[in-house]
């Protein structure tokens, strides 16, 4: 009869080996760590999140963090309860098809913790690096010898990043094509984090001028599942405007909105651009909030920040909170 400490200690054997494996393909004539943060490894039962290996960054303090990586329990079950049968055998379905099995997964969420580890902190504005349909995550996962199921993967094989990887041969030059592809996505997320129509304007009176008056705030994270560029959450507010100006009516529409993109694993940073343009004013975002406000008072008012305010209509699928949280 199997027991827990033999479960457990198979666990950390096979990540011990694959830690190794692992760091002499990385950094195979350096004396350092394949990690440098403290790593635990458990079973769980994650029948509910339908996974087979979860990971969790743990933070200890604002230096230091710890990595969690747990595997499903019918993992582990399947490999201890195995019971030889020649025709599964014929299939190459045996106690060592099992033993493989929970290794990719180990293999899986080390990449995770690596990704976390070397690279989350680059280009801090660019969240998720370490998700899985990350494009970073795939190319180092890949590089690793990993794999993954999830559906985004079947685009990412036929991306120019997966063949990428195929001839990248030392880390060196993984470690450098990934800090060049995210100083690549920075440098055009930066150049469309704020839009507006009065970026040239340089007096009140000519701001003054502009009837329609339009922001946009832009912020970018690597997605969780998806290939392409696509909205996660977005704010959009119409505000109408009709003040008193020397006892002259005065109507002007102010429109603002703020997006949080995701970057999915075949968007290269070339490409950002274009699908934005593309995307943004006709694509529904998963999670939205749209606003339509009627201020009326005198132009002092206005300008003093104690106009009236009216809200005409307000839709949305999502709770405020949530919105503070994504920073919009």
């Amino acid at each position: 009869m199997i027991n827990n400490k033999q479960r457990q200690q198979l666990l950390q054997k096979l990540m011990d080996r694959e830690m190794e494996r692992l760091r002499k393909k990385c950094f195979k004539y350096k004396r350092r760590p394949f990690l440098y943060g403290d790593i635990e490894i458990i079973e769980e039962d994650l029948t509910e999140i339908q996974a087979s290996g979860l990971y969790k960054k743990i933070e200890l303090n604002k230096y230091k963090i710890k990595h969690k990586i747990s595997i499903d329990i019918r993992l582990l079950d399947d490999y201890f309860n195995y019971k030889y049968n020649k025709w599964d055998s014929r299939i190459g379905i045996n106690k060592k098809y099992y033993k493989n099995r929970i290794i990719k997964v180990i293999r899986h969420e080390l990449a995770h913790a690596f990704v976390e580890e070397r690279y989350e902190h680059m280009f801090s504005k660019l969240e998720n690096k370490n998700s899985d349909g990350s494009p970073i995550f795939l190319i180092v996962l890949y590089w690793m010898d990993g794999y993954s199921n999830h559906n985004c993967v079947t685009a990412f094989k036929k991306s120019n990043f997966y063949k990428d990887t195929k001839i990248i041969k030392t880390f060196n030059d993984l470690d450098n094509y990934v800090f060049d592809l995210l100083y690549k996505y920075d440098e055009v997320t930066r150049e469309l984090e704020k839009i507006n129509n009065y970026r040239n304007v340089k007096t009140d009176e000519e701001f003054k001028e502009i009837k329609d008056v339009s922001t946009t705030i832009n912020s970018f994270r690597f997605a969780h599942r998806k290939a392409g560029l696509n909205k996660n959450i977005e704010h959009k507010t119409l505000g109408v405007v009709m003040v008193n100006d020397n006892d002259k009516k005065v109507k002007r529409i102010f429109t603002s909105k703020a997006t949080d993109w995701e970057i999915g694993c075949c968007v290269e940073p070339e490409n950002i651009r274009e699908l934005y343009n593309k995307k943004a004013d006709i694509q529904r975002a998963n999670l939205y909030k749209d606003t339509k406000e009627l201020y009326i008072g005198d132009i002092e008012e206005l300008y003093a920040g104690k106009i009236k305010k009216i809200t005409l209509y307000e839709h949305s699928n999502i709770e405020e909170s949530k919105l503070n949280v994504h920073n919009l």
